[in-house]
């Protein structure tokens, strides 16, 4: 694939979208390599009404893409944003359907339940789309 630009789709779960861990990692992949970055930003409603009601919120998913993807391309990086579904796994399985991707980077936090649920996410993922899947574990956003 040399001088082919790579596509990356970047699942931010958890409040992630504007973390310095993500800013920092996905410098580190752009690097002398050209690439591009799609944000997806999963509608997930905030604290207990996603376990009782995993209805999306749109307009929350908006409010943390937009200031990610300014504070991203500010890093010096080419990204989109979008929001998906409430639920990780199909908000991928969505993007990747009506997208060229050639890799997935899962973002999750350390608030995560415990470390096997942030790694079954991106198994589960990984096993969804069948791309290569790299987890970045972040703080909450802006550090």
């Amino acid at each position: 694939m040399a001088g082919e630009k790579s596509n990356v789709l970047v699942v931010a779960a958890d409040d992630t979208a504007g973390s310095d861990e993500l800013r920092e990692s996905l410098r580190g992949r752009a690097e002398g390599a050209d690439v591009a970055f799609t944000l997806l930003v999963p509608a997930t409603p905030p604290g207990v009404k996603q376990v009782a009601d995993m209805e999306p919120d749109p307009d929350r998913g908006e409010r943390e893409v937009k200031p990610a993807v300014k504070r991203l391309r500010e890093a010096g990086l080419e990204v989109e944003g979008r929001v998906g579904d409430s639920e990780p796994v199909s908000a991928t399985e969505d993007a990747v359907n009506f997208g060229d991707y050639d890799e997935i980077i899962v973002v999750t936090t350390t608030r995560t339940v415990t470390k096997l649920a942030r790694m079954d996410l991106a198994n589960r993922i990984k096993g969804a789309t069948g791309l290569p899947v790299e987890h970045v574990t972040a703080s909450k956003d802006g550090g």
